[in-house]
């Protein structure tokens, strides 16, 4: 299963790191990093959802397929998401 690290804009409260239950929150500078895993893209389309519902605007996404894999495609995937907060992304 995919393991998926998120980076937000400014720190998340308690409030809504425990409705994220899968992941575990980092505070760095000017951002917080969210790690976990998730079962589908739905789910993580549900995170996203989450997240920028609370006024958190994901910044940036990365995937590690942890499956041992040689595609440079996956490994170590990095993506900026580059939108505001409320738009569809």
């Amino acid at each position: 299963m995919p393991e998926y690290e998120i980076q937000v804009a400014g720190p998340i409260g308690p409030v809504v790191a425990s409705a994220l239950p899968e992941f575990t929150a980092t505070v760095v500078p000017t951002v917080t990093v969210l790690g976990g895993t998730v079962a589908c893209p739905d789910e993580l389309s549900s995170v996203v959802d989450l997240l920028t519902a609370h006024g958190f605007a994901p910044v940036e996404l990365h995937i590690d397929p942890q499956d041992g894999t040689d595609d440079p495609i996956l490994a170590g995937y990095r993506c900026r998401i580059t939108g505001l907060p409320g738009d569809d992304l």
